[in-house]
């Protein structure tokens, strides 16, 4: 669910690049969707009892290659440091 619903949302900022639509809030909206799935990755490695080397290294390589700012990496960060679940995040993205 929560694939198809990122899916659809980058469906739709292409669509949207494609179209014309001002490019700054196109970059904007991909980087909160870049932001929840960092944060997804980092609730999933937090569900067990107990954080695996494997777990950390692949939260590293998404937040890496969610080409986030520096609030938006801080923000993935405390997510992480504070061990925050799916209830912490909202999925109700701007379309």
């Amino acid at each position: 669910m929560i694939l198809k619903q990122v899916f659809l949302i980058n469906f739709g900022l292409y669509d949207e690049y494609h179209k014309g639509h001002d490019t700054h809030r196109i970059k904007i909206k991909r980087e909160v969707v870049a932001l929840e799935l960092v944060k997804v990755v980092a609730a999933a490695a937090h569900s067990g009892y107990e954080i695996k080397e494997p777990e950390k290294a692949i939260f590293d390589v998404f937040l890496a290659s969610a080409d986030l700012s520096k609030s938006g990496r801080d923000q993935a960060r405390d997510f992480w440091d504070q061990k925050k679940t799916l209830d912490d995040i909202d999925f109700k993205f701007d379309r």
